[in-house]
């Protein structure tokens, strides 16, 4: 669709100049300068939209390791790759962009993703033993020594009076 407006816009800009040639000659330099301005911003919008659906489509169908657990959608996956990179290819020709998708990638087998998901779920376990192994280490608390300090600081207050004494002691005063 973006293919035919743009050349619809062409053939547009074509016949916009061709008027301009035979009616108002004076004019010309102006409207084809805005004609190739127009079709440079066009062609920098066009090779940017090719570059976004390329890493969308490296994103979407690039192998993870996995794709050997559903052997099925590993080939629709593949299809899909290929037709994707025909269709941006007929768009980059017409538009004459550049465009490179790579060659045809190589999904995992079933044996290669099984061994992939268990070297990951290995290093996954490895992660959460050594997370729990820290957060199990007793921590010094800070409360203990405060709680210390301030039997010290009780002691060391001013001297008892006789009456105090007795309370404490339960003795006669003196």
């Amino acid at each position: 669709m973006l293919v035919l407006c743009e050349d619809n816009l062409a053939l547009w800009n074509k016949l916009k100049l061709t008027r301009l040639t035979q009616r108002e000659p004076e004019h010309l330099s102006v409207a084809v300068a805005d004609v190739r301005h127009q079709l440079a911003t066009h062609l920098d919008a066009d090779q940017d939209l090719l570059a976004r659906l390329e890493e969308t489509v490296r994103l979407l169908t690039d192998p993870t390791g996995y794709e050997g657990l559903a052997p099925l959608r590993k080939r629709k996956l593949s299809k899909a790759r290929e037709h994707l990179k025909a269709d941006l290819g007929w768009f980059a020709e017409r538009r004459s962009l550049d465009f490179e998708l790579g060659e045809e990638l190589r999904y995992a087998n079933f044996r290669t993703s099984v061994t992939h998901a268990l070297h990951t779920g290995a290093n996954a376990m490895k992660a959460v033993t050594e997370v729990v192994h820290v957060s199990a280490q007793p921590k010094p608390s800070i409360g203990a020594g405060v709680s210390r300090l301030e039997h010290d600081d009780a002691s060391a207050t001013a001297p008892q009076t006789e009456l105090e004494a007795h309370k404490a002691n339960a003795g006669p005063p003196k």
